[in-house]
């Protein structure tokens, strides 16, 4: 179990720094393409929302329930991805493009 925990450990570490990276680089180009401010809070916040789905973790809990937590998070990240999709799609329309 410790190697499993090591693994899990390193891939969120990985996964952590790659989200503060994205975060990044999308919270500046919400801010570019969002006419309606809210438009690009509401982006904001999904950005948040994404960054603390990462940094989350199970716990002490049993490889099964770990799984489960893992892919339940995964599909937490999907639809947020979708709903973001939808406010980029949302501020185009507004500006135009």
């Amino acid at each position: 179990m410790a190697n499993s925990v090591g693994k899990t450990l390193g891939f969120r570490a990985l996964r952590r720094s790659a989200a503060a990276v994205v975060a990044a680089m999308l919270g500046a180009a919400g801010m570019a393409y969002a006419h309606d401010p809210r438009l690009g809070e509401a982006d904001a916040a999904l950005v948040q929302a994404e960054t603390l789905l990462l940094a989350s973790q199970p716990g002490a809990v049993s490889t099964q329930v770990e799984r489960e937590f893992e892919r339940d998070i995964k599909r937490a990240l999907d639809l947020l991805e979708r709903v973001r999709e939808r406010i980029a799609a949302a501020a185009a329309a507004v500006d135009g493009q």
